[in-house]
């Protein structure tokens, strides 16, 4: 059996919508949907590497709107998630670092968002080596 496929691009779920009022500037939206998405999971532990990339978007959302405090803490958040998978070689962690450096650095806390900025360029190196390796399993055929 085919899978069905969609004729437009219409966002389908809350997590596709928030995306879509990311990138349409809707921030105001973007959050909203994200707290549908997330619930109360932003209360808890149960994020996912996964989520990184769209915490990181929740939080660009609120330091667009003025929301410091709660941007803040959700870049926090998505830095922990990839912290605690034990990963720390995603592209997704390295966005979230290089936006909470520009967060940090649009504060005037200058220090800290260069440590981040520090954290991920380190993470340059590790996402290298795993596309190398990733690359060699590819074309010997290994896992």
């Amino acid at each position: 059996m085919r899978k069905k496929r969609r004729d437009d691009d219409t966002p389908r779920t809350a997590r596709e919508w928030a995306r879509y009022y990311f990138d349409m500037g809707d921030h105001r939206r973007a959050v909203e949907q994200y707290h549908q998405v997330f619930g109360a999971a932003l209360d808890d532990r149960s994020l996912f590497p996964k989520d990184i990339k769209d915490l990181t978007r929740l939080a660009e959302s609120y330091w667009r709107l003025g929301r410091n405090s709660d941007a803040e803490e959700v870049y926090r958040k998505a830095i922990a998630v990839g912290e605690a998978s034990g990963h720390r070689n995603g592209t997704a962690e390295q966005d979230c670092l290089k936006s909470y450096a520009r967060f940090l650095r649009d504060a005037g806390r200058t220090s800290q968002a260069e440590e981040r900025e520090r954290e991920a360029d380190a993470l340059d190196e590790v996402i290298e080596r795993n596309l190398r390796e990733a690359g060699r399993k590819g074309r010997t055929g290994t896992k």
